[in-house]
């Protein structure tokens, strides 16, 4: 049987000592954006190439890497009080960075605004997945506490993110492994 913790990473179970403001809701969509990003990450791990999208020619930016904790944390405030962001979402409490053990992945944690990051980690270290991390409390702040964690407002604001923060093509890119891969996007998604 799964202890609680494997339950809340799972997205299925809230532990009884987190924050009001940690979605309840079921992860659903959680591997399939996941998916979607690996696929986002191939592409942009080649700037300046230029690759064939769809019959199209597309070059996909440059993305950002970073290569301390401190590198992350000013990009996070950066974003955070960006005028298109607070013009969003409004004003968002501050959000904590801070290192994790291990190089499998980087996680928001909801109970203590705090993303974390494997820093020895070159994938996580990257402005895809900040962004990603990003994402969370602003849909958590911003837009309702309820909603689940990689369903559609999130995956909406993810695209916005990229699309402001590392271009049009990146987010492009998303949209589409998004699209293949069954995540939803709103409508509303900001230019």
């Amino acid at each position: 049987m799964p202890t609680s913790t494997e339950l809340v990473l799972r997205g299925l179970f809230r532990h009884p000592l987190a924050a009001e403001s940690a979605p309840m809701t079921r992860d659903a969509l959680r591997a399939r954006v996941y998916a979607a990003e690996q696929q986002v990450t191939a592409a942009l791990s080649r700037p300046g190439q230029t690759i064939d999208f769809f019959g199209s020619r597309l070059t996909p930016p440059l993305e950002q890497r970073f290569t301390t904790l401190e590198q992350v944390r000013r990009f996070v405030a950066v974003v955070l009080n960006d005028h298109r962001v607070t013009s969003a979402w409004g004003f968002l409490p501050a959000v904590l960075v801070r290192s994790r053990s291990g190089e499998s992945m980087a996680h928001y944690e909801y109970e203590t605004a705090t993303i974390a990051m494997p820093v020895g980690s070159e994938w996580a270290m990257r402005e895809l997945v900040v962004l990603h991390e990003i994402a969370h409390p602003i849909v958590v702040a911003g837009i309702d506490a309820e909603l689940a964690p990689h369903g559609v407002e999130f995956a909406s604001t993810y695209v916005t993110l990229v699309s402001w923060f590392i271009g049009p093509e990146a987010a492009l890119l998303l949209t589409a492994a998004f699209d293949a891969s069954g995540v939803s996007i709103n409508a509303t998604v900001r230019q």
